[in-house]
C-alpha cells in the first residue's frame, strides 16, 4: 500500500520557484531500499484519470526525478521555470517505481499550487 503525502500549505509547489522533496524509501523493517534498478515516474493530473499537469515521462512541464541508487532516495524537482507555467488551484498525483514489469506505487496524495505575486 501506498504511502498518502500531500504537497499543501507549507509543502505546496510555490508558482516561479524551483520545487524540490526528497523522498527515502524503507522496507517493513525499516532498512533503506536500493533502488538503483528501478524506473521512477510521476505524474500530476488535474483529477483521477483526468488531465496530465505535469510528468517525469516526457511531457511538460516537466517532473525530474533523481533516482539516489543505494542510498534510497528519490529527489523530485521542478525546476522555476515550469512552476511559472503551472496553473492550478488543487490537483493529484501518484509516484511509482517499476522494476521489470512490477509496478510500486509508493507515494500519493494531494498537491496545491501556491500562486505567484510577484512576477
Amino acid at each position: 500500500m501506498s504511502a498518502r503525502v500531500d504537497f499543501i500549505d507549507d509543502a505546496a509547489i510555490e508558482q516561479g520557484a524551483t520545487f524540490s522533496k526528497v523522498v527515502t524509501y524503507r522496507d517493513s523493517a525499516g532498512d533503506l531500499v536500493d533502488l538503483t534498478s528501478y524506473t521512477l515516474r510521476m505524474t500530476i493530473r488535474n483529477k483521477v484519470g483526468g488531465t496530465v499537469i505535469a510528468t517525469s515521462t516526457g511531457g511538460t512541464p516537466t517532473i525530474t526525478l533523481t533516482n539516489g541508487g543505494v542510498a534510497g532516495t528519490i529527489t523530485i524537482t521542478i525546476t522555476g521555470a515550469n512552476t511559472t507555467t503551472l496553473n492550478f488551484v488543487r490537483a493529484v498525483y501518484d509516484l511509482e517505481i517499476v522494476l521489470g514489469a512490477v509496478i510500486t506505487r509508493l507515494m500519493r496524495g494531494i498537491v496545491e499550487l501556491d500562486k505567484e505575486i510577484t512576477t
